[in-house]
């Protein structure tokens, strides 16, 4: 597949989210990402475009459906960037503020007390 169809895609979602039509935009982000997963583990497009996805399911308010995409955005940022880099801490604060925000959300009886 071609960074160059990616793009189009990448672009015609990011479009779309701009728009604040976060539905058809997370269709949009789920067929880049098809694209994307074609172009390797390690290419950034990859984890642009896991983390676009993370964000317009966060706007949504779809918590639940977050952590999966942002957590394997993680797994190749650590791959790829070295401790340290700024690309992994503000990734770790999106993720803290989908936690508490999943937090918030879930039934009083199902949270864990310790």
């Amino acid at each position: 597949m071609s960074h160059k169809k990616w793009r189009v895609l990448a672009a015609s979602a990011e479009q779309t989210q701009n728009k604040g039509k976060l539905p058809e935009a997370e269709a949009a982000w789920l067929a880049a990402l098809e694209e994307a997963e074609e172009l390797g583990a390690d290419s950034p497009m990859l984890i642009l475009n896991l983390e676009r996805l993370a964000e317009v399911l966060f706007l949504q308010g779809k918590y639940a459906s977050v952590p999966r995409f942002a957590g394997d955005c993680s797994s190749f940022i650590k791959r790829i960037y070295e401790e340290g880099h700024p690309s992994i801490g503000i990734l770790a604060c999106n993720l803290g503020m989908i936690l508490s925000r999943l937090a918030q959300n879930m039934p009083t009886q199902s949270r864990s007390t310790t």
